[in-house]
């Protein structure tokens, strides 16, 4: 005994096909994280928020947690690296010393 298929009339009587999973080549995250923007730049997490509430990184904040898109950070490091800033994401005093977000503005 087999068993039939009833098709909507709207699908012009054709059994619909099932549809193809798509699949994702990119194995990067859609949006990147703290965490995953600190390991490509060799920083702490928390240096990370830092620049991002500083406006230094692209990012964006979704309730409490920074998010990040992968092309804009990209982006972002190149730009960096053809302007040659790309070691001078924190301003250094002269002794090596970090100075502080006031004394960056003052510079």
């Amino acid at each position: 005994m087999s068993e039939s298929l009833s098709v909507p009339a709207a699908s012009g009587g054709r059994a619909a096909e099932p549809q193809a999973a798509s699949v994702r080549l990119d194995p990067r995250p859609v949006l990147w994280t703290v965490e995953d923007v600190a390991e490509i730049l060799h920083l702490q997490p928390a240096a990370v928020r830092a620049l991002a509430y500083g406006r230094k990184v692209p990012g964006f904040r979704v309730g409490k947690r920074w998010l990040f898109r992968p092309e804009d950070v990209e982006a972002w490091l190149a730009d960096r690296a053809a302007s040659g800033r790309a070691r001078t994401l924190f301003p250094v005093r002269s002794r090596g010393r970090p100075c502080s977000a006031a004394e960056s503005e003052d510079e």
